[in-house]
């Protein structure tokens, strides 16, 4: 006898499968364990202008100034996150204090946009691109992020579940790893400027439909700088030449290899197209 979607056990696993996935992220991007001090720099120094948190007082941690609070409120205030130390000047609690709060915010939206994509890993069918979201990328730009950022975690997920991997190959992975933490951070704080969006989420679109030639030439395109619309989409009609005017302007070239970092994660994206084209092929060849 099958389980009942909505019964006890089946919502149990289902929660068990989305902690599971919470802590692949985690270690993924959620604390840069692997990310040496210069990438953690980059990352840090990156404004998060996440624009898919509301603005209400879920999110509002007041972080009080110095003269808003006493001594005797702070020492209680840092108790609470077992963080009390005696020996601290008031400035240096009040310091202290500052920094936890902020923590707490920065983790609040954090879970809030893992809130986002749970349901894209409940239903993979929501991972999928469609074309029509390309061609209007500007309005369809947290849908995008966040089918971009899944399907781009579930690739590595995929690559680390490879038991034949050799050590060359777990070498590349953690490489690969390491590289596409920028990419991830930019998508989940809207830091991906809209012709790289579009770029990205053409590579992914062919991607998923197993067009690994196409998904080479328009990394190409991306790695170049040329921003990468799906093959023929600019010569359909109006509307879509219309979209690519708005993008990209008088020049298509976005200038994206312009530092270390995004560099770094440009090189990983090649990386996870090459690992999803050696899977199919193998596949392809046991048939």
């Amino acid at each position: 006898m099958g389980f009942h979607p909505n019964s006890t056990k089946v919502k149990k696993v289902k929660h068990n499968k989305l902690t599971q996935l919470r802590q692949h992220d985690d270690l993924i991007e959620g604390d840069n364990r692997d990310i040496d001090d210069s990438e953690k720099e980059g990352i840090d120094s990156i404004k998060d202008t996440t624009n898919a948190i509301p603005p209400n007082d879920e999110f509002v941690l007041a972080v009080p100034k110095k003269e808003e609070l006493n001594e005797t409120e702070i020492d209680e205030k840092l108790k609470q996150y077992n963080e009390y130390e005696s020996g601290l000047s008031k400035e240096e609690k009040s310091r202290k204090l500052q920094y936890l709060l902020q923590m707490d915010l920065r983790n609040e939206k954090y879970k809030y946009w893992l809130d986002q994509e749970d349901p894209f890993y409940q239903d993979p069918a929501k991972q999928t691109i469609a074309l029509d979201s390309i061609i209007e990328a500007e309005q369809n730009r947290l849908q995008l992020r966040i089918q971009n950022r899944v399907y781009l975690k579930e690739i590595i997920r995929e690559w680390e579940s490879q038991s034949n991997k050799s050590i060359e190959d777990d070498l590349l992975l953690k490489e690969t790893k390491k590289g596409i933490v920028n990419l991830l951070y930019k998508l989940r704080s809207d830091g991906l400027p809209t012709e790289a969006l579009v770029s990205l989420s053409t590579i992914i679109y062919y991607l998923q439909s197993n067009q690994f030639n196409k998904a080479n030439e328009s990394y190409m395109k991306l790695s170049i700088g040329n921003v990468c619309w799906p093959i023929g989409v600019v010569n359909v009609g109006i509307h879509a030449r219309s979209s690519s005017s708005r993008i990209t302007g008088a020049k298509n070239v976005s200038n994206i290899m312009i530092n270390e970092l995004t560099r770094k994660w440009i090189i990983s994206v090649k990386r996870l197209i090459n690992f999803k084209e050696r899977i199919y092929n193998d596949l392809e060849d046991k048939k």
